[in-house]
C-alpha cells in the first residue's frame, strides 16, 4: 500500500481558508504528516466552505463544498425535524474526491455518516471508521440504514471496548473491530532521554495532566488517584492544566487537602502543553 484517503465531513466554521483549516484540523495533520513521514502518500478528503487543493509535502489536502445534492437532501432533512441532517445526507463531493485520489485504503473520522461510508465502501478500495462521538441507531429504521453502511466497511476503530460495544450489539463483527489510541496533539520524538527539567529543579516526580475539567475528562479521578500515590512518593507533584473548565470550583475543592502537591496551571497554549508534556515524569489520564 503506498496511498491513503482520510476522509471527514466535519469542520469548525471559522476554518474558512486553507491556511485555517490546516492550522486548525490538529487531528488529521498530526496523522497525515506521521504517516508521510513514514512512506505513505495521503490525501486529506474533507468538507470545507470551498473547493481547493493544498500540498503539505507529501500530504495534499482535497477541500470540498457541499454539492447541490447535498445541500438539497440536507435542506430536507431539516425541514421535516432531523437535527442531524448531514448524518443521514449523500457526500458526493467526497466520495468523488477519494475516487479521484485512488487510494490503497480509505479511512473515514465520519463513522455516523451512513449515505457516505455506503457511498465509501462502493469504491471497491479497503474502508475503515473511526468512531470520534456520536452513538449508534436506536431506531429500527436508522439500524437498517447503519446495517447497510458498515456491511461494506472492513474495520471499525475504537478507543475502548464500551464505546465499540453498541455496534456490535446492532450487528457489526466483534471480529472486525480494532482497539486504538487516538491522539489530536503533535508531538515530537525527543532524540534523546536528559531528565526532566522539573525533576532536576527539585529532585521531586513530576506528573502531569492536560484535560477538560468535566465529567468525561474526569480530573477528580485523577485527584483522587493522585492522592494516593502520595502515600508512597509524598515528594511527587501534580500539574494540571485544563482548557473548558465547568468542574473548576470541585477541583478546586478536591485539590485543597493536597495543598502545594498539586500545581493548577490553568490554559495553556499548544506549545506550553507541548514543553509540560516534555518535561514530565508521567503523563495522568484519567478520562472515562
Amino acid at each position: 500500500m503506498t496511498r491513503v484517503a482520510l476522509v471527514s465531513q466535519h469542520h469548525a466554521p471559522a476554518w474558512d481558508t486553507p491556511g485555517r483549516f490546516v492550522a486548525g484540523d490538529e487531528t488529521r495533520r498530526g496523522l497525515s504528516r506521521a504517516l508521510a513521514a513514514r512512506g505513505w502518500d495521503v490525501d486529506v478528503v474533507v468538507e470545507a466552505p470551498f473547493d481547493a487543493d493544498h500540498v503539505d509535502g507529501r500530504v495534499r489536502w482535497r477541500f470540498r463544498a457541499p454539492s447541490p445534492v447535498a445541500r438539497a437532501a440536507r435542506a430536507a432533512g431539516r425541514a421535516l425535524g432531523d437535527p442531524y441532517p448531514a448524518i443521514r445526507s449523500p457526500a458526493p463531493h467526497l466520495v468523488h474526491a477519494v475516487a479521484d485520489s485512488s487510494p490503497d485504503l480509505v479511512h473515514s473520522f465520519d463513522l455516523v455518516y451512513y449515505p457516505m461510508l455506503r457511498a465509501l465502501g462502493g469504491l471497491g478500495h479497503p474502508l475503515v471508521a473511526h468512531f470520534h462521538g456520536g452513538a449508534a441507531a436506536r431506531r429500527p429504521a436508522w439500524r437498517q440504514l447503519e446495517r447497510l453502511a458498515l456491511s461494506r466497511v472492513d474495520r471499525l476503530l475504537f478507543t475502548t471496548p464500551s464505546h465499540a460495544e453498541p455496534w456490535v450489539q446492532n450487528g457489526f463483527p466483534a471480529d472486525h473491530v480494532r482497539l486504538v489510541t487516538e491522539t489530536s496533539v503533535e508531538l515530537e520524538p525527543a532524540s534523546h532521554r536528559d531528565p526532566p527539567a522539573a525533576r532536576t529543579r527539585s529532585g521531586a516526580p513530576m506528573l502531569a495532566c492536560v484535560g477538560r475539567l468535566d465529567a468525561v475528562k474526569d480530573p477528580l479521578t485523577t485527584l483522587a488517584g493522585f492522592a494516593l500515590v502520595l502515600r508512597d512518593h509524598p515528594d511527587a507533584v501534580l500539574h494540571l492544566a485544563w482548557t473548558d473548565a465547568p468542574l473548576h470550583a470541585d477541583v478546586l475543592l478536591a485539590a485543597r487537602p493536597l495543598g502545594q502537591r498539586v500545581r493548577l496551571l490553568g490554559r495553556l497554549s499548544r506549545a506550553g502543553a507541548r514543553a509540560l508534556i516534555g518535561e514530565a515524569d508521567a503523563l495522568v489520564q484519567s478520562s472515562t
